[in-house]
């Protein structure tokens, strides 16, 4: 009965314990199963909150963006440049940035980073529309002093049109009476040659009847003669000074000037070439071998009879310039015949000790003039190296040379050759050269290359012609 008590005991205490396990199974399993969705609702949780921070964060700086376009903080240049090619994720933002960009960049790029927002635009604008007004006004105001100017000078410029127009019909007067002056003073040297002519006749007569009386009279008017053969060489001198026509005119005149192109009277029916060099003298010299040439230039067209184009190859000075009326002469050029020029005496150009005759002659050729050996009317120069001073028991051939160059001088006197010397010659053939030459490198002259007019165009000088040169 003892042993059948313990068997229910023991039996009894295993079902409760296995009850008690089975319950504890139980008990741990719906723990474990409510731990496990715990820590999935934790994570959830954890992972919206990362989610909620991380959109916190981008509205955050879109909220910073958006107060810095309105002006709230100053936007540095990296965020400024950062807009344009920004990707947020949101199109909206996106857009706005770049249409900030936009707008800021057609400010300019000089607008300060201080105002580089929305509400500072307005008052950017105003202040450039205030620029724009007051540059507007300057602008008004200068152009109403240019039109001031322009007025004024187009009043000057008439003033001295008609200035310029009375000075030439005063110069076409003044050029009239000096031809009537110069026709008169003709007539009476024609007067003066023929009353000349009368006494050297009368004088020669007188010579034939002292010269029979002397040989009748040989022994006792000895004397006698050779005072009056003096008397005769002293009227014969002053009869070859009263005689010589050292009177050289100029040959034409400046019609019109414009920059460095002359028009002169002379052209085609003077027998005028291209290449024959002139000097400029001024209008009122009355000697021009003796006058100082204000300027040279060079005959570049014919244009017509009495009308021809000329280029400036010695300038004058800025205060006595070019002006129409000025006289022009050439001594290698005269209307229709060669200029023939005579050489007497030793000529040393480059002052070496040497004779350069030959060398000269061919300078003169070159000009296109013709050396001649022997005197007559038609020579226009005779040209005189330096006379050799002769002392006292010195060779006799140098005497005779000094005599013969005394001969030769005298005979161009009564011939009318006009003697000059080596020097001013040789500056008309180095005007001639030069202006022949066209210099290359360091030495290259502007005026040598003057600018081409382009195609169509006809620059060409006024044609007008006074009507004296044309009758």
């Amino acid at each position: 009965m003892a042993v059948a008590r313990d068997d229910s005991v023991i039996r009894g205490s295993l079902i409760a314990t296995l009850i008690l396990l089975v319950l504890s199974l139980a008990l741990n399993f719906f723990l474990y199963r409510w731990g496990d969705q715990q820590s999935e609702a934790e994570a959830q949780k954890s992972q919206s909150l990362t989610n909620a921070n991380s959109e916190i964060a981008t509205l955050s700086g879109q909220l910073d963006t958006l107060k810095k376009m309105l002006g709230v903080e100053p936007m540095s240049d990296a965020e400024f440049e950062a807009l344009a090619t920004s990707d947020s994720g949101d199109a909206d933002i996106d857009a706005i940035g770049q249409r900030f960009v936009k707008d800021i960049g057609a400010l300019g790029p000089n607008l300060d980073p201080a105002n580089r927002n929305y509400p500072a635009i307005p008052e950017f604008m105003i202040n450039s529309l205030r620029d724009r007004n007051v540059q507007n006004t300057q602008l008004n105001d200068e152009r109403k002093r240019i039109d001031e100017q322009a007025k004024q000078d187009v009043t000057i410029a008439e003033k001295a049109a008609a200035d310029a127009k009375a000075n030439t019909k005063k110069m076409e007067d003044t050029l009239n009476e000096r031809i009537a002056e110069f026709d008169k003073a003709r007539e009476a040297m024609k007067l003066k040659n023929a009353e000349i002519a009368d006494s050297l006749t009368n004088l020669e007569r007188q010579l034939t009847q002292a010269r029979q009386q002397a040989q009748q009279e040989i022994a006792s008017l000895r004397q006698d003669i050779t005072a009056k053969n003096q008397l005769i060489d002293v009227q014969k001198r002053r009869i070859n000074e009263l005689q010589q026509t050292q009177f050289e005119v100029a040959q034409g005149e400046v019609t019109s000037v414009l920059n460095k192109l002359i028009q002169i009277n002379l052209g085609s029916a003077d027998s005028l070439r291209r290449g024959v060099v002139f000097s400029v003298i001024d209008a009122d010299a009355t000697r021009v071998t003796d006058a100082e040439p204000k300027a040279k230039i060079e005959v570049i067209a014919i244009r017509s009879d009495h009308l021809s184009i000329c280029r400036v190859i010695e300038a004058p000075a800025l205060s006595d310039p070019i002006i129409p009326g000025d006289k022009i002469y050439s001594p290698f050029w005269a209307p229709g015949r060669t200029v023939k020029i005579a050489l007497a005496g030793e000529i040393d150009i480059d002052n070496d000790g040497r004779g350069d005759t030959e060398t000269l002659r061919g300078m003169i050729m070159a000009a296109g003039g013709q050396v001649v050996d022997e005197l007559d009317s038609e020579v226009r120069f005779l040209v005189v190296g330096e006379t050799p001073e002769v002392e006292d028991g010195e060779d006799p051939q140098a005497r005779q040379r000094v005599s013969n160059l005394g001969a030769i001088r005298s005979e161009a006197r009564e011939l009318g050759v006009t003697e000059i010397p080596v020097w001013k010659l040789m500056n008309y053939i180095q005007a001639i050269s030069d202006a022949r030459t066209t210099p290359l490198g360091s030495a290259v002259r502007g005026d040598d290359f003057p600018p081409e007019a382009p195609a169509g165009t006809n620059r060409r000088l006024p044609s007008d012609v006074s009507e004296i040169f044309r009758n």
